[in-house]
């Protein structure tokens, strides 16, 4: 899926859950990182709010949710939604894997898979 064919609150959504996505195993590595600027490229953007900011209210969000888990079904459960499609579905989390991927899996980015597999299906 192209993510040009995505609306902004898509995109948004998807920043969010990358940056998310980087803090689940407790740290941010460099190749992470430059996985990330590259994934926001690809991303486009339609919005006269700039990016940057969506960006770092995304990092802040992650940071001081990520060991709640309350907070992270609920993140999980909003940010998901906005996907209504299996081909939604399968191009966000082919996106998420361009920064997860980069320095190798783990049980805690397999975890963060499988949790937005699930929200995908609620």
């Amino acid at each position: 899926m192209p993510m040009t064919i995505l609306n902004q609150p898509q995109r948004e959504a998807l920043i969010e859950l990358m940056c998310l996505a980087i803090v689940t195993d407790g740290r941010i590595s460099p190749a992470e990182q430059t996985a990330f600027h590259h994934a926001l490229k690809k991303l486009g953007w339609e919005s006269e709010r700039p990016r940057e900011l969506v960006l770092l209210k995304a990092l802040q969000e992650a940071r001081e949710i990520w060991d709640d888990e309350k907070c992270v079904v609920a993140f999980l459960a909003s940010r998901c939604a906005l996907f209504e499609t299996k081909e939604e579905h399968e191009g966000a989390l082919k996106f998420l894997m361009l920064v997860l991927e980069i320095d190798g899996m783990g049980e805690e980015k397999d975890t963060f898979l499988a949790r937005v597999q699930a929200a995908f299906n609620d």
